[in-house]
């Protein structure tokens, strides 16, 4: 089986985390952790938008349908 590289890039230098120091490691956890969170930020934003597109196209259509439609839907849910 193939060893697993643990190599990473900054800046177009190649860097093995294995020699850094503690410090080192601990900013390379802590970048490690932003990342994920920004990509769970940002998932979680096109969740927000995609609702967001979803709740104003059910406006528009609904205004465009008029108050008659939207009140018979209204006692049809209920």
């Amino acid at each position: 089986m193939a060893e697993e590289s643990n190599v990473i890039y900054i800046n177009d230098k190649e860097y093995d985390p294995s020699g850094f120091t503690d410090q080192q490691q601990y900013f390379l956890a802590q970048v490690k952790e932003c990342q994920a969170r920004t990509q769970q930020a940002q998932m979680a934003a096109d969740r927000e938008k995609a609702a967001y597109d979803t709740f104003v196209s059910s406006l528009i259509k609904s205004l465009e349908e008029g108050p008659e439609a939207a009140a018979y839907k209204e006692v049809v849910a209920n």
